[in-house]
């Protein structure tokens, strides 16, 4: 059977020396082209698929971000529209000549004044009665006689309507600075519902652009903000001034914003380059906030990428070409020798006998197995049907930390798993010995667990039945694999910098200590935290100063609470703490006392003090809301007042806000 082997073997060199070898190679070579080319190409694909996904993840985060930032700077304005809308409700004027007589004087222009200052971005507060008159200003006093605000949209707006929202106008040129400005207004209207005026609040955009200005754009971002309607009121950074600007009717944008939001590929509608834009409502105003960033700017990176990995593959090729072109070289060569095999046929058949033996086999395969076994970076075992050990590598035994002894002596499975549970080496804290050993299972089908040694080490042990009986079973070291995992989960839950839990993390403990505190009839606080001064530290100090004063922030808040108090960092500079079984609302105001008395004390960085201090707004449960949501906003409206009130203190959710409580529980 062997000379039969060789013999056989012999003709097919010699059919491939006698072969049209150029044509072999060179459709050879043409696959090899062909191949690396759709690998290639697929990379690339793939590489820049990856591009995208990352710019449209990026543009999503930043709108998100800029849209709350922007909402919270337009809220403050909102509040005191509202609270003056309620104040000249309460005064129940019955017709629109009452209202202008009324509200005329001089000492309501001082009243508007003072809410004025209230807010650092509006620009002016404005009565208009029913027939477009200004009845009175926070900018000078008697308004101008001659204005006239009967065309303007916010006014036809309510004039024609009945609607209780904030409503946002076009942007308006002035027409002496030069400066645009939106109007935030709301309806002024008798008990009986009937229309007799509006309030207004001017805001210069350049206010709202200073959000924007303040991030840093890797991508060449453009962030525009518009109405609902599409009305642009800015956009940043443009060279050209797009306030006014309306989306074309055909833009992907309205059908984007109908479905709530998202991403959508923009052919550039201002600059004439194609963009990717992330739409991101505003929750509470009839505003939209666009992130968009250049297809060209996403895609740079990946530009790079593939260039190299085309660089790569022609090298590669071309060395594949000069392999081939050698290979080929050779067998010419060995076609000029086929005298010379000839020659050589009895000797390569009396070899061809001895090495066909059977035991000339057996030692080859064994010394196959033995390279295999001993280079394998797995464990391994193969079990016979009644469990022995009939084959093991070192690699089994470093993985299981088994002495060689009793590995030498041939022993079953469960000899091996006696040992590890009497040895403590399979972590006890698993189970019991009979939920570890699980000895039957591995014979009946495929199975795999994962079991953490003392030492912090965590195998995979896989067992496979063998069609014969008994099984194989594999051990891998898969440590590394898993403190990878558990680094992930905990960023994807922890801010990076202070340590402390994120927004959504800090949301979920806030369901499910409400939930408890309803459940249990026990009390509940939350702080809203926000830095007095840490601008100017980050600016005068360099924002490597200013990442350590939040981290030093961070342990005095976490120093001040107890151990089951939550406390987040949600933005910025911006904090927040849940306070469960909270039994008297005193204990809030102490704890809020001490933290400020904590953050006032000075930060000690590089031997430079730097002085911060903290405002605080608490909202109670029940007294606040029984809602989160209700919580969360009465916390912030109590922020807003401590902020206004001075900085560096703490204020409790506002009548105004239990007012609004009351209002959910009705409609509740």
């Amino acid at each position: 059977m062997g000379t039969s082997v060789v013999s056989a073997a012999i003709a097919r060199a010699r059919s491939l020396l006698r072969g049209n070898d150029g044509a072999y190679f060179l459709s050879a070579g043409a696959v090899l082209a062909v191949a690396a080319a759709v690998a290639v190409g697929g990379t690339i694909w793939q590489l820049r698929t990856d591009a995208i996904d990352e710019a449209r993840r990026d543009t999503a985060n930043l709108a998100m971000i800029l849209a709350e930032q922007t909402e919270r700077s337009v809220q403050g304005i909102d509040l005191v529209l509202h609270e003056l809308q309620d104040d000249i409700a309460n005064m129940k004027f019955d017709t629109p000549e009452a209202f202008g007589r009324a509200l005329g004087g001089e000492s309501i222009h001082r009243w508007l004044a003072a809410r004025l200052a209230r807010v650092q971005q509006a620009d002016v507060l404005v009565l208009i009665d029913a027939h477009g008159k200004p009845v009175n200003s926070s900018r000078s006093w008697p308004p101008s006689a001659s204005a006239d605000f009967s065309n303007r949209d916010y006014f036809w707006h309510f004039q024609l309507n009945v609607d209780p929202q904030t409503f946002f106008s076009a942007p308006v040129k002035n027409r002496i600075t030069g400066t645009w400005t939106v109007y935030l207004a709301r309806p002024v209207n008798t008990p009986a519902g009937t229309f007799i005026g509006v309030i207004l609040a001017g805001v210069e955009l350049r206010y709202l652009q200073g959000i924007f200005t303040a991030v840093d754009l890797p991508r060449h971002e453009t962030f525009t903000l518009l109405r609902r309607d599409g009305t642009v009121l800015l956009r940043y950074p443009d060279a050209v001034e797009r306030a006014g600007t309306v989306i074309p009717a055909d833009s992907p944008w309205y059908d984007t914003l109908a479905k709530g939001g998202g991403w959508f590929a923009s052919p550039g509608m201002f600059e004439g380059k194609p963009r990717m834009i992330t739409l991101h409502p505003l929750r509470d105003y009839p505003l939209v906030l666009d992130v968009g960033v250049t297809q060209q700017a996403a895609l740079e990176a990946w530009r790079n990428q593939a260039l190299f990995i085309v660089a790569v593959a022609l090298l590669l090729l071309a060395y594949a070409g000069i392999l081939m072109r050698m290979v080929r070289r050779q067998l010419r060569r060995l076609r000029e020798s086929e005298a010379s095999l000839t020659q050589q046929n009895d000797d390569l058949l009396r070899l061809s006998n001895e090495l066909g033996s059977s035991e000339a086999r057996l030692a080859e395969k064994s010394r196959a197995l033995e390279t295999t076994l001993a280079t394998m970076d797995q464990g391994l075992m193969i079990l016979d049907r009644d469990g022995m050990v009939v084959l093991s590598n070192k690699r089994a035994v470093k993985l299981l930390e088994l002495p060689e002894e009793l590995l030498a002596s041939r022993p079953t499975l469960q000899q091996i798993l006696d040992y590890q549970w009497r040895t403590n080496l399979c972590g006890r804290e698993e189970g019991s010995f009979e939920e570890f050993a699980r000895p039957r299972m591995m014979f009946d089908k495929q199975n795999f667990q994962e079991l953490r040694w003392p030492n912090g080490r965590v195998v995979e042990i896989r067992s496979i039945p063998r069609p014969g009986g008994g099984a194989v079973r594999t051990y891998t070291d898969i440590t590394l694999r898993k403190h990878a995992e558990e680094r992930t989960r905990y960023f994807a839950q922890h801010d990076d910098l202070t340590r402390l839990v994120n927004r959504s993390v800090f949301r979920r403990c806030l369901e499910e200590a409400s939930a408890n505190a309803r459940r249990d009839k026990r009390g509940l606080a939350v702080f809203y935290l926000d830095l007095d001064f840490f601008k100017q530290v980050n600016d005068s100090r360099g924002h490597e100063v200013g990442d350590r004063v939040l981290v030093e922030a961070a342990k005095r808040m976490r120093g001040a609470v107890r151990s089951i108090d939550t406390v987040a960092r949600i933005g910025g500079d911006e904090f927040a703490i849940i306070i469960p079984h909270l039994e008297e609302p005193e204990a809030a105001i102490v704890l809020a006392q001490r933290l400020i008395a904590l953050m006032a004390a000075p930060f000690l960085i590089d031997v430079e003090a730097s002085n911060i201090g903290v405002s605080i707004g608490i909202a109670l449960f029940p007294q606040h809301g029984q809602s989160i949501d209700a919580l969360l906003r009465h916390a912030d409206r109590a922020l807003y007042e401590a902020k206004n009130s001075g900085r560096n203190t703490f204020r409790m959710g506002s009548s105004a806000a239990a007012e609004a409580t009351l209002d959910d529980r009705r409609a509740s």
